[in-house]
């Protein structure tokens, strides 16, 4: 699997959670907000992402982005599965388009190779 871009991991997150791009990364401690960011901002950085490029998608501090991916925050189960539909849905397509690619190919192969 191509690891995701943080903006698309951002959009897909927004869609799933059921908010928009500016309450992802706004400050707001709501609930609502705070905790799809934190798991984002958790899953970067399991993705390998930089503190840094991470700190500066979501417009915080370095010193946040690490306290989301470090600290034990409470999730509620539907958090976690929302978060885990997130995840998953990058699975999927990346398949697709890996398998479409191979029949182009192919397609390719056998209208252009001489008979």
């Amino acid at each position: 699997m191509k690891t995701p871009s943080i903006k698309s991991i951002q959009e897909r997150a927004c869609e799933v959670f059921g908010i928009s791009m500016e309450e992802l990364v706004s400050k707001s401690k709501k609930a609502i907000h705070a905790k799809p960011r934190q798991l984002v901002m958790k899953w970067c950085r399991e993705l390998g992402y930089r503190v840094q490029s991470v700190a500066d998608a979501f417009k915080v501090l370095p010193s946040t982005v690490s306290h989301a991916a470090h600290d034990a925050v409470s999730f509620t189960k539907l958090e976690l599965e929302r978060m885990e539909q997130v995840k998953s849905s990058f699975d999927k397509p990346v398949a697709i388009k890996d398998e479409l690619h191979r029949e182009l190919m192919n397609f390719k192969h056998a209208l252009f190779s001489s008979d």
